[in-house]
């Protein structure tokens, strides 16, 4: 698997991650568990923004000149 292809399935299973997060955090009853789920999906996007610049910043696309 290439560094591309490795940075993209990262990237899909933190996004994943973050939205599992969240929804278990809007489901649960106990206030607590609510704060603990909120904070794990914070910090799986957290990763994926720092992600995802950093492929932004490797990965610019190529201009062909006119």
């Amino acid at each position: 698997m290439s560094g591309a292809a490795t940075l993209t399935s990262d990237l899909s299973y933190y996004r994943q991650r973050a939205s599992e997060e969240r929804t278990a955090a809007l489901n649960s009853r106990d206030l607590r568990v609510r704060r603990v789920h909120a904070e794990m999906a914070e910090r799986y996007e957290e990763r994926v923004r720092g992600m995802a610049s950093h492929h932004e910043v490797l990965f610019v696309p190529m201009v062909e000149p006119a």
